[in-house]
């Protein structure tokens, strides 16, 4: 019996197809994959794949979906390969184009006649570095997907996704999709998340300057003056009065000092990030909020990290421990940070409640999806990744790790 798979969105209803497929004589399964998943719109594409051990799409050596197949079969399957709103294509055991549907001519510019027979990948990857990497694809055919830069007619460079299939017989079947606007928009919000946390440090730079410059050097005069009025007045209340607000003056300093480097550490600048984290840590400790430890490994033998790497990975840590304090209900945090030649790794462990890892997703702890969000935009901006490890009553650990250019190892 010829087999017929159908792929389609996992939300998509596709009885009707299935039962006309099995009424034409077909054994229909049913599969949910890229691009289908996460498609917008509605996503039908039939794969015909084996009859009596021959390959269906090459059984009569045209190449085609349709190839010997008579009445309503062929009339069903060519409705759904010309409708797909993928590209596809079928190559022959040689390697030259067979078959390709009418959203590969739409996209790629190219007819079926003028193509046909021949080698495909030098037309649409004519930097040889690229098209060695599609015929290592080709010949591995692996089923799963991966991303190519293709070349139009019109010498256009689009973003595709792939996903290449082999028969028995050496036949391979192709599914593409155009996934350049996507690309683009993908390129386009990681521009905006750049400017607005650039901003934002911007403003951040000027709030922690204008609370040093202006309120602290205020606090500082007055401070100054409390102490030449404390030691004019003789013993008594009035003077014990003054002393108390030199005392509360001179937390005030501290404060705003704090609130500043909190905004915009100036070691972060001067020194680098392990001075700062350290710093930071410090003042928490101090805090006597919660116990954390520090552990670095790495940094001494090596010169300052990229800025950006610096910048990110300090308020990673710093939002981390933040969250930690607020939501994790933990009594000790240990943060660990290792460097080497290739990345820079961040681990963060408390002792507090933790959660379920299937509750990431329902503001669990102090690293569910919603805390996480500000790490996860940030650790993007400088192609990091972040990971939770979480049980229930024993803690919760979150992994950063950043990669580094080789001119900063």
């Amino acid at each position: 019996m010829r087999a017929a798979y159908v792929v389609a969105r996992p939300d998509q209803d596709v009885t009707a197809q299935e039962r006309e497929l099995r009424e034409a004589g077909f054994d229909v399964r049913v599969v949910s994959e890229p691009p289908c998943a996460t498609a917008d719109k509605g996503c039908l594409i039939v794969y015909v794949l084996e009859e009596a051990g021959r390959a269906g799409w090459a059984a009569e050596g045209a190449g085609s979906p349709v190839a010997g197949l008579q009445g309503k079969q062929r009339e069903l399957i060519q409705a759904l390969f010309d409708n797909a709103p993928v590209m596809m294509d079928v190559f022959n055991p040689d390697g030259t184009i067979a078959w390709v549907n009418r959203e590969f001519e739409r996209v790629l510019g190219y007819k079926l006649e003028e193509i046909r027979n021949k080698d495909g990948v030098p037309l649409f990857y004519p930097d040889a570095a690229e098209s060695a990497l599609v015929y290592e694809k080709l010949e591995e055919a692996p089923g799963t997907w991966h991303e190519n830069v293709v070349t139009t007619r019109n010498g256009v460079k689009l973003n595709t996704a792939w996903n290449n299939m082999r028969l028995s017989d050496g036949t391979l079947i192709g599914v593409g999709q155009d996934i350049t606007a996507r690309k683009q928009a993908e390129a386009l919000r990681t521009r905006v998340i750049e400017e607005s946390i650039q901003a934002q440090e911007e403003e951040r730079r000027r709030l922690a300057l204008e609370l040093h410059d202006e309120l602290g050097q205020s606090l500082a005069t007055l401070l100054v003056g409390l102490k030449a009025l404390e030691e004019d007045l003789g013993d008594g209340e009035p003077r014990e009065q003054v002393r108390l607000l030199r005392e509360i003056t001179a937390q005030s300093v501290r404060e705003v000092g704090r609130l500043a480097r909190g905004l915009r550490p100036g070691t972060l600048d001067d020194l680098g990030f392990p001075a700062a984290i350290e710093m930071h840590i410090g003042e928490l400790n101090r805090a006597e909020v919660l116990h954390v430890d520090l552990h670095m490994n790495g940094f001494s033998s090596r010169g300052r990290m990229p800025k950006p790497v610096e910048q990110h990975l300090y308020r990673m840590v710093q939002e981390a421990l933040t969250n930690v304090i607020k939501h994790a209900r933990a009594s000790a945090v240990s943060v660990v940070l290792r460097r080497n030649s290739d990345n820079v790794l961040a681990i963060v462990e408390d002792d507090g409640a933790g959660f379920d890892s299937p509750d990431l997703n329902r503001n669990a702890g102090p690293h569910d999806e919603l805390k996480l969000a500000s790490i996860r935009e940030r650790a993007s901006m400088v192609n990091g990744s972040i990971s939770v490890e979480s049980v229930a009553g024993h803690g919760t650990t979150l992994y950063i790790q950043v990669p580094l250019p080789r001119e900063s190892s």
